[in-house]
């Protein structure tokens, strides 16, 4: 581009005859037809309000300026940034200086702190002018970023419960454009809609103004419920416009102005001496504790009964755990060997104190019945028919004040009034001391009938006062001399009845020692002189009454008979079983049919245990894997043998797991082909197949691999389906997506191919998937093969919302773990948790003083941790066991109160209490352990008690420590001395021996099985006499009686 040009022609002198004349000079111009051509483009597209960072727009011509002066460019300004407010004012053009061939414009954004639309715009338009034409690029645009966000938050509320209203703050903490809308909805609490608020939505709407606030008013409800402080949310959402939400949840706390009322009742109004047996009483609240701590309740203890003499002093306070409604005061007796009034009284009445007031039920009375009344007991007494009369001696046992006057008479047994003995009547005087005693004669015949030994009895009646018969019958033994020899003691320990065919040796009926000359003899008749119903051998196969009888056949000598009666009873048969086939691991129902009369048990295994269930259906527990359970049939006093029966449990067909996948219709992209055995993990063998109708033609060739070369875009889904399953399973499938594309296309123009955004299961079609207001490629990173995810919870960022809390935890989605449990990563009281307890005792039946091993496992279900934790389990003898020690694998154990304390349970964390007792009475016994506290509370309360039983049984004869309690010391080496089992097992024993009057006749300090009946004076008379026997181990002293037998 030029200015316009001349041209001067000079004539120069002419020769010849040529005369040069006027003009000899010419000037020619030259016009310039070029011209500047003007273009503009923004060279720094994006500016920013803070940090502060402007934007440039360059105008340049198409050559340098050489017009000698400037030119000027103008413009015109548009776009959604407004010049004054989002940047400073442009005059309109723009200079290009002589020589230069391009000119700036800066764009310098101003910070106006209110939230608009991110980003806002500059765009430049050249306008005609002098000195140039405009060029094709002849506008441009550059981008102001916002920083300024706009949030509306809402406040918490504290109210008291009678406040009838919570008033919730809501501001807008910035300026907003064209203002917003927000929506808001009640959520619950510990406090539950329509019981403790009433629930609410709907929308508050804003102006735009900076600190521009808005009310939102909940209704409270006032019970009368003590329920400690309790709360709700209030929850926003949907902020409309270019607002966000910064604090979307206010907490409502109501304060509870309700108080509890304390009541106690006698629940269990009556205890006893002997047998411990403890009453108790229940202090109960007029509604579950909530405070979060106990509620102690003070009270004062009257009546007859005197604490530490007849009961075990209380303490005078009782303690309502948290979460529970009531605790129980247990009175338990005090045997005072002092004879009482037929019972005495507890009396508690509760007192006021902080933290409840006392209602109208205040006070309730526990009896206790003393076993200390004064008794009267008769002996027993043997004499020999030569003996002419039997003289029982009748006791009283304690101090009687008014005396007592009882009444005997005499009483039929084998032996008869008249014959063997003659009837006596009439009464006994007492005066009323400790251990007087009064004697009764009774006249004994002599006959000259052989009768064996027979017995009457002298009955006690009618005792007048405080007194009790506590022994009302004493039994004469009459010994005949008129027999050569007595009938063979009867072993009632050997059976009687069985429910088969068998073969049965009557000669271990009787445990008596057979004398030289005699055999025992079995008969069929009562009448020895039968000679053809004598058997031919004691060994009988059949049911009938047999007789045995002890013969000399040199002297004639007979013993009276002992009889014996054989049962055979027809046992139950079970006549069909029904098993059962499952799919995948569940309960099954099992069947059994058995004859008419029989009962079904159902077992756990073919030998011992509990029975899990009884009569002709059976459901079984859950069985993971193919189970047999069994079930035996009793009827008659017979059992049939254990019939196994089957749950068959069938594997159900796994068809793995799919992963979604892409693939690339261009040629040159990758991978074109799909291996569809590789989009599965796990799982049987099977066949895959195309699902519908799929966007273009594709096959699947013989080794699963379907090639996407040239296909048409789209979704094309496959399903694989098993062919192993086996009834009653069925085939099962999965599917798999497989989306396909020329993967050279980003659609939505955030930065990603499709191909990358379908891989991480974003929407290629949306730049921002999760609706955030950021970007996908900038919540995805620079690195595509590991895209950000800030808190690890297997959710890339750019699926995860950073301005939505979808558990209303306060913590946004992109930043919680886990976005539907709003117990994680914060713990409050309104989380939900399960623990379990499960119970187990090493042995459900043991010998009496023996000890056992319960087992008590504490399992924490949740995934969150749980503190505070508490278990009763409580080992006391009022219960059938005696604590002996516990060791804890976590916590502490405190055998006194029978409480578990653990400080904390992690999630999924599993604890044991292992407790070792022993078992001092005979009987059976349960023992239940149970969660009682926890925090958060516990919300399954089904599985949080175990129970354990065991059956304590009595020592049998062939157990060490036990005592024959029958001799008789003839020198003949069989039963001749008190024999004790494995008495060399016990060098500490100690062995005493009474008289019936209790005067002790034999002691020793480590017995060894040598007594022969024998007292100071030489050998005892026959008879009856009692024995103290302390074994030196720990275990209860026994006491019983020992018979002489002369």
């Amino acid at each position: 581009v030029e200015p316009d040009e001349t041209v001067v022609l000079d004539l120069g002198g002419a020769t010849g005859d040529v005369t040069l004349v006027a003009p000899t000079s010419m000037t020619y111009t030259i016009t310039n037809d070029d011209s500047y051509i003007a273009t503009i483009t923004a060279t720094d597209p994006n500016a920013s309000e803070n940090p502060l960072d402007g934007g440039v727009f360059t105008v340049g011509l198409n050559t340098t300026n050489t017009s000698g002066s400037a030119i000027v460019v103008t413009y015109s300004v548009s776009g959604s940034a407004t010049q004054g407010d989002d940047y400073e004012t442009l005059t309109g053009s723009v200079s290009i200086p002589n020589t230069q061939e391009s000119a700036t414009i800066d764009i310098t954004p101003i910070d106006d702190n209110e939230a608009e639309a991110d980003p806002e715009t500059v765009e430049l338009t050249l306008t005609t002018g002098t000195g140039y034409t405009i060029g094709a690029s002849d506008s441009d645009t550059v981008n102001i970023s916002d920083d300024d966000v706009a949030g509306v938050s809402i406040n918490d509320v504290t109210v008291n419960e009678a406040d009838g209203t919570a008033t919730f703050t809501v501001t807008l903490n910035g300026g907003v454009f064209l203002g917003t809308i927000v929506s808001y909805t009640t959520a619950n609490g510990t406090a539950q809609a329509g019981s403790d608020f009433v629930a609410d939505s709907g929308t508050v709407g804003f102006l735009g103004f900076d600190g521009e606030t808005r009310d939102i008013t909940i209704d409270i409800n006032d019970d009368i419920l003590v329920e400690g402080s309790e709360n709700f949310f209030v929850n926003l959402t949907n902020a409309t416009g270019f607002a966000q939400i910064g604090k979307s949840q206010g907490v409502g706390t109501i304060l509870d102005d309700d108080s509890y009322i304390a009541n106690i009742a006698a629940t269990d109004d009556t205890a006893s001496e002997v047998p411990v047996e403890s009453g108790s009483f229940t202090v109960s609240l007029n509604t579950p504790n909530e405070t979060g701590s106990p509620i102690d309740i003070g009270y004062t203890v009257s009546g007859t009964a005197t604490a530490g003499s007849d009961y075990i002093t209380l303490t005078g306070t009782v303690s309502v755990p948290n979460s529970q409604e009531s605790s129980t005061i247990t009175v338990t007796p005090l045997d005072d060997d002092e004879v009482e009034a037929g019972f005495e009284t507890v009396i508690v009445t509760l007192d006021n104190g902080a933290g409840y007031d006392v209602g109208l039920s205040n006070n309730a009375t526990v009896n206790i019945t003393s076993e200390d009344r004064a008794g009267v007991s008769i002996d027993d007494v043997m004499v020999n028919e030569a003996d002419a009369t039997a003289t029982f001696t009748v006791t009283l046992n304690a101090d009687l004040p008014s005396g007592t006057t009882v009444s005997y008479a005499t009483a039929n047994g084998t032996a008869e009034d008249g014959m063997d003995y003659t009837a006596q009547s009439g009464d006994l005087d007492f005066l009323g001391f400790n251990n007087e005693q009064h004697t009764i004669t009774i006249p004994i015949i002599n006959d000259e009938e052989a009768e064996g030994t027979e017995i009457f009895t002298v009955e006690l009646t009618n005792a007048t006062g405080l007194v009790i018969i506590s022994k009302d019958e004493g039994v004469g033994t009459i010994t005949d001399n008129d027999n050569c020899i007595e009938a063979p003691l009867l072993n009632p320990d050997v059976n009687t009845i069985f429910c088969d065919a068998f073969t049965q040796d009557l000669d271990d009926y009787t445990d008596t020692n057979i004398p030289s000359g005699f055999e025992l003899v079995w008969s069929s008749n009562s009448d020895f002189s039968e000679s053809g119903a004598r058997l031919p051998t004691s060994v009988v196969d059949f049911e009938a009454t047999f007789y045995g009888f002890l013969y000399n056949e040199g002297s004639g000598c007979v013993s009276p008979p002992m009889e014996v009666t054989l049962v055979r009873n027809e046992p139950p048969v079970i006549q069909s079983t029904t098993g059962a086939t499952i799919c995948g691991p569940g309960t099954a129902t099992l069947t059994a049919t058995v004859t008419d009369g029989g009962s079904l048990f159902w077992f756990g295994s073919d030998t011992g245990g509990p029975p899990l269930g009884e009569g002709e259906t059976f459901v079984t527990p859950n069985n993971n894997t193919t189970t047999t359970y069994y079930v035996e049939a009793t009827a008659n006093s017979c059992t049939t043998e254990r019939v196994a029966v089957t749950v068959t449990v069938a594997v159900a067909p796994d068809p793995g797991i799919t992963t979604n996948t892409t693939a690339c219709s261009a040629v040159t992209e990758s991978p074109n082909s799909i291996d569809l055995d590789d989009t599965r993990s796990g799982g049987d063998s099977g066949a895959w197949s195309i699902v519908g109708t799929p966007p273009g033609s594709i096959t699947i060739d013989a080794d699963n691999v379907v090639n996407f070369e040239g296909a048409a875009d789209g979704d094309y889904i496959f399903r694989f389906t098993t062919n192993t399953a086996m009834a009653p399973c069925v085939e099962d499938s999965v599917e798999v997506t497989v989306t396909v594309s020329s993967c050279t296309v980003d659609s939505d123009g955030d930065g990603l191919l499709d191909r990358d955004e379908t891989a991480l299961g974003l929407d290629p079609n949306n730049s921002d998937t999760d609706a955030d207001g950021l970007d996908d490629s900038a919540e995805v990173g620079s690195d595509i093969n590991n895209p950000m995810d800030t808190d690890g919870d297997g959710v890339i960022d750019a699926l995860e919302s950073n301005i939505l809390d979808s558990d209303n935890d306060g913590i946004v989605n992109q930043l919680d773990p886990a976005n539907d449990n709003p117990c994680v990563p914060n713990i409050s009281a309104a989380c939900q948790i399960d623990l379990a307890i499960e119970k187990v005792v090493d042995t459900e039946s043991q010998l009496v003083g023996r000890e056992v091993t319960f087992t008590i496992t504490l399992t924490n279900l949740s995934q969150i941790m749980v503190t505070n934790v508490a278990v009763n389990e409580l080992i006391d003898p009022s219960l059938g066991f005696q604590y002996v020690s516990s060791t804890t694998t976590k916590g502490t154990y405190d055998e006194v109160t029978g409480v578990w304390q653990i400080d904390e349970l992690l999630e999924e964390e599993v604890s044991t209490l292992t407790i070792t007792a022993s078992v001092p009475e005979v009987g059976t016994y349960q023992n239940i352990a149970a969660i009682v506290d926890s925090f958060p509370e516990d919300g399954n309360v089904t599985n949080n008690s175990a129970t354990a039983t065991v059956t304590v049984t009595p020592r049998s004869t062939n157990e060490c420590g036990f005592l024959f309690n029958q001799i008789s010391p003839n020198g003949d080496g069989i039963n001749d001395a008190v024999y004790i089992n494995c008495i060399e097992q016990y060098p500490s024993n100690s062995l005493a021996i009474f008289d019936r009057y209790g005067n002790e006749v034999f002691s020793a300090q480590g017995y060894d099985n040598s007594w022969m009946g024998t007292g100071k004076n030489g050998d005892l008379p026959k008879g009856t006499y009692f024995y103290v026997l302390d074994l030196g181990d720990g275990t209860e002293v026994k006491k019983g009686w020992i018979q002489i037998i002369r």
